[in-house]
C-alpha cells in the first residue's frame, strides 16, 4: 500500500456530517523557478467521506502527473491536505454571503462577470477560510525545517512534555508534526530558540507528498 495514501487516510477524521478535507496540488515558484507566482498551477479536490479518500487521492495525483502546458512542459508538485476538517455547511453560507455581494455589484452596474464563472473555485477558498474550519478538529502543525541528524528526535521529545503528538510526515526539506492542542507559551522558551527551523502553525495545510515530475528548470 501507498504509504501517502495510508497517512493521508490516517490523517482524515469524519466526526461530523458536513465535515471535509481538501486536498491542494500546487506547483509553485520554489521548485519551478521558470513560472512567475501568478502562473503557479492549483488542482483541488474536496473529500466528502472516508471511503472516498483513495479515489480523491489517485484522482489528484494523475492531475499532476499528466499536466503539460501551452508548450508542453510538466512540473513537479507539493500535494498537501487540510490541517483540520472543513466545514461544508459554514462554507457554504459564507459563500451565500459572497454572491449576495456581487449580485448587489452588479446591480449597480460593477462588472463581476470573472466570480460567477469560477464559482467552484470560490467555493474552495471558503472552505480554507478560518471560519469554515469543524469544531470537531483542533489540531495544531509544527513546521519543522531541517533534516539535520538528530534534530527531529529531539524537538519530539520536547513536545511530547507539552502535547500529544498525532503524525510525523517528512516533508522535501523536513518535517509537518500533527499535535493535539496545547497551550504554546508553556513552550515560548524552546520555540524562540528554535526560530530559525520551526514554526508554530494553527491551521494550515498538511504535507502529504512531492509529486517529482516534469522538467524543474
Amino acid at each position: 500500500m501507498n504509504k501517502n495514501l495510508e497517512t493521508l487516510k490516517e490523517h482524515c477524521e469524519f466526526k461530523g456530517d458536513y465535515d471535509c478535507y481538501v486536498l491542494l496540488a500546487v506547483s509553485r515558484k520554489k521548485c519551478t523557478p521558470s513560472i512567475t507566482n501568478s502562473q503557479e498551477i492549483v488542482f483541488r479536490e474536496v473529500i466528502k467521506k472516508e471511503k472516498d479518500i483513495t479515489r480523491k487521492y489517485l484522482q489528484i495525483k494523475a492531475m499532476c502527473e499528466s499536466y503539460k502546458d501551452e508548450e508542453g512542459k510538466s512540473y513537479p508538485f507539493y500535494l498537501y491536505v487540510s490541517l483540520n476538517a472543513r466545514d461544508a455547511l459554514k462554507a457554504t453560507f459564507g459563500l451565500i454571503g459572497k454572491m449576495n455581494l456581487w449580485l448587489e455589484e452588479t446591480m449597480y452596474g460593477v462588472d463581476r462577470s470573472d466570480f460567477y464563472k469560477k464559482v467552484h473555485g470560490h467555493f474552495y477558498s471558503t472552505l480554507m477560510q478560518k471560519n469554515s474550519r469543524s469544531k470537531n478538529t483542533k489540531y495544531a502543525m509544527f513546521d519543522f525545517d531541517t533534516k539535520e541528524e538528530g534534530q527531529i528526535e529531539e524537538f519530539l521529545e520536547l513536545v511530547a512534555k507539552y502535547t500529544e503528538v498525532k503524525l510525523v510526515v517528512e516533508t522535501k526539506n523536513g518535517y509537518h508534526i500533527k499535535v493535539t492542542p496545547f497551550n504554546a507559551k508553556e513552550m515560548e522558551e524552546e520555540m524562540y530558540e528554535r526560530k530559525d527551523i520551526v514554526e508554530l502553525k494553527r491551521d494550515c495545510n498538511f504535507f502529504v507528498e512531492y509529486i517529482e515530475t516534469g522538467d524543474k528548470k
